[in-house]
């Protein structure tokens, strides 16, 4: 779309909403469904894998914890998703990106799947890998918890000091139901993938907490 981005811009703008994505890269409004068309064909060639014992862990903690998805994926491609790995009865609600008209870091889609499951923001935390899920996260009065991931956010997330960062390092054998920052509380997330990731850790294949901070 004649967009002269590389990895610096794309690290400086990223974000979950991919309209503001857009936004920043001066794409016309009326060209945001050619840029969602072209988006959703690179992405249809894509071929998602279930990590290595995040179905097991994520089973785990849904013996101990009541776990949702908040996500701004679109709803047909999630469910999908979570259909093939096998996951939609581990998941007590699934909040998608069209579902409201506010987008994060807006509160509402992290309130909806509060109000879904008849919980609390103080009891629950919120595990995802961008600036805005947890900006969205301290909007609805959860405590958020950061995972560095694959995408080119982190030094904007450790900037908006999570109440926790993870990030997996392969030496840590630090089990979820000992994790200090999962006692009593509920789990939502942002999309399967940063779940995946921070599960992966605390599963036994390697996490480390980088420290609380308020």
């Amino acid at each position: 779309m004649g967009v002269p981005w590389g990895l610096p811009e794309l690290e400086r703008h990223y974000s979950p909403n991919w309209y503001a994505v857009y936004r920043a890269a001066g794409i016309p409004n009326a060209r945001w469904p050619d840029a969602d068309r072209i988006w959703r064909a690179h992405y249809a060639k894509h071929r998602p894998k279930l990590m290595s014992g995040a179905r097991r862990v994520l089973g785990q903690l849904a013996r101990r914890h009541k776990l949702g998805l908040v996500t701004s994926g679109d709803r047909n491609r999630v469910m999908g998703q979570l259909r093939k790995f096998g996951l939609l009865r581990v998941l007590r609600t699934r909040v998608c990106g069209g579902d409201l008209e506010e987008k994060k870091p807006h509160p509402a889609p992290l309130q909806m799947a509060l109000r879904q499951m008849a919980l609390e923001p103080a009891e629950c935390v919120y595990v995802g890998d961008t600036p805005e899920d947890v900006e969205m996260a301290r909007a609805a009065g959860v405590r958020p918890i950061a995972v560095l991931g694959p995408f080119p956010t982190e030094k904007r997330l450790r900037a908006v000091r999570p109440n926790s960062c993870w990030t997996i390092c392969g030496n840590c054998r630090d089990c979820c139901a000992n994790c200090t920052a999962m006692r009593g509380v509920r789990v939502l997330a942002p999309d399967i993938m940063s779940l995946q990731k921070l599960l992966q850790g605390l599963g036994g294949c390697g996490a480390r907490a980088e420290g609380a901070v308020g």
